[in-house]
C-alpha cells in the first residue's frame, strides 16, 4: 500500500494568538507585587482580542470562583492579574500593556469535583 500523497500536513498553531508555558517554575519572587487588576473589558468575543490601546482577554468557565491571567514575558517571568468582570460564565478583563505576541495562559479557582465535571486547580497554567 502506497502512502496518500493528497494528504494535507498536520493541522498546527493558528491564528495571532501566542500561548506559552514557561521553560522554569514561578517563584514567589516572580510575583512580589501580588495580583494586579484589569479593566472590566468585554465578555465577546471570547478569547484575546487585540485593539489599538491593549488586549481584552475573555474565557468561559462554569464553575470558576475566580479567573487569572498570566503574562510571561521573555525570560518566563509570570505577571499576575485577576479578571476582574464575569457576565453569565464568562470572566473577562481588559489589559493596556498585553500587546501583539504576548505570551498568557490562565489559572482557574474552584471546585475540583471530577464526577461533576469540575477540575479546577489553580496551581496548574492553562494554555
Amino acid at each position: 500500500m502506497s502512502p496518500n500523497t493528497d494528504r494535507k500536513p498536520p493541522r498546527t498553531a493558528r491564528g495571532p494568538r501566542t500561548v506559552w508555558a514557561p521553560s522554569r517554575a514561578t517563584t514567589p519572587a516572580d510575583t512580589e507585587a501580588g495580583v494586579e487588576a484589569a479593566q472590566a473589558g468585554s465578555s465577546v468575543p471570547l478569547g484575546a482580542t487585540l485593539d489599538t490601546g491593549g488586549t481584552n482577554f475573555a474565557i468561559f468557565s462554569s464553575v470558576a470562583t475566580s479567573v487569572t491571567l498570566c503574562l510571561f514575558d521573555a525570560d518566563g517571568v509570570e505577571r499576575r492579574i485577576a479578571l476582574p468582570s464575569r457576565t453569565g460564565h464568562v470572566w473577562h478583563g481588559y489589559v493596556p500593556s498585553a500587546a501583539a505576541g504576548q505570551l498568557y495562559g490562565y489559572r482557574v479557582a474552584g471546585p475540583y469535583d471530577p464526577a461533576a465535571g469540575a477540575r479546577c486547580i489553580e496551581s496548574k497554567l492553562l494554555l
